[in-house]
C-alpha cells in the first residue's frame, strides 16, 4: 500500500515509494495508451490506470513519491 515493494523469486514487484512523480505520470500513460507493454498478470496495470483522469494520476504519482523506503 506504501509502494514498498515486496518482491519474491517467483513473483517481482516494482518499486514505487520514492520514485519520481513525473516518472510514475509518464508510465501511468503509457500503460493507458499502450505504450508500455503490460506483462502483468491480467493486464493488471493497464486495466488500472485507463479511467485515471490526468489529474488522478498526478494524485497518485506524489502520494508514492512522498513515501519513504523501508
Amino acid at each position: 500500500m506504501d509502494g514498498n515493494a515486496r518482491s519474491t523469486s517467483f513473483r517481482v514487484v516494482p518499486m514505487l515509494a520514492g520514485q519520481p512523480a513525473s516518472y510514475l505520470v509518464k508510465e501511468m500513460q503509457n500503460y493507458a495508451t499502450g505504450k508500455r507493454e503490460d506483462v502483468s498478470e491480467k493486464a493488471a496495470m493497464s486495466a488500472a490506470v485507463k479511467g485515471l483522469s490526468q489529474q488522478d494520476m498526478e494524485d497518485i504519482a506524489a502520494f508514492y513519491e512522498a513515501q519513504a523506503r523501508y
